[in-house]
């Protein structure tokens, strides 16, 4: 599983209006439908955030998708009247194993992850491990930090 989340898109919001956000938005999950493998599913989760499910992929090959992924991004240019409209994007992977309790386990682990390629200067992509969650709770930037373990 994937957690994209789009760096600097507010900045379309502020600079270009909502319409020409919501345009960048719809020309993305389009891109990456596209680029994506047959079962694959890419949904918007809100925002500027996307989750992508893998189906039958190894930790290798998501990896190496997601890095396309964030490769991908800013080659997308969306026109907007004179502008052209361009984002990156930092992206969390989770392998999605025995360890994972439900959807919703994935969703918040995948979200970690991509906290922590945020964090680490954006436009990166980062697996989520044990050590992840370890760094989020030392650092205590989460924005909601949790009480025990994911």
């Amino acid at each position: 599983m994937c957690f994209v989340d789009l760096d600097c898109f507010k900045s379309v919001n502020d600079n270009a209006g909502h319409a020409a956000g919501d345009a960048v938005l719809g020309c993305l999950a389009r891109a990456m439908r596209l680029f994506l493998r047959d079962g694959d599913i890419v949904g918007r989760l809100g925002g500027d955030e996307f989750g992508v499910l893998l189906r039958h992929c190894p930790l290798e090959v998501a990896v190496q998708l997601a890095d396309g992924l964030r490769e991908l991004v800013p080659r997308i240019r969306q026109r907007w009247g004179r502008q052209t409209l361009t984002v990156r994007a930092s992206i969390g992977v989770l392998s999605i194993d025995g360890t994972v309790a439900d959807p919703g386990d994935a969703l918040r682990k995948a979200d970690i992850a991509c906290y922590v390629a945020k964090s680490g200067g954006r436009n990166a992509v980062h697996v989520y491990s044990g050590e992840t969650w370890s760094h989020v709770r030392e650092n205590r930037r989460w924005r909601d930090p949790p009480d025990a373990e994911p």
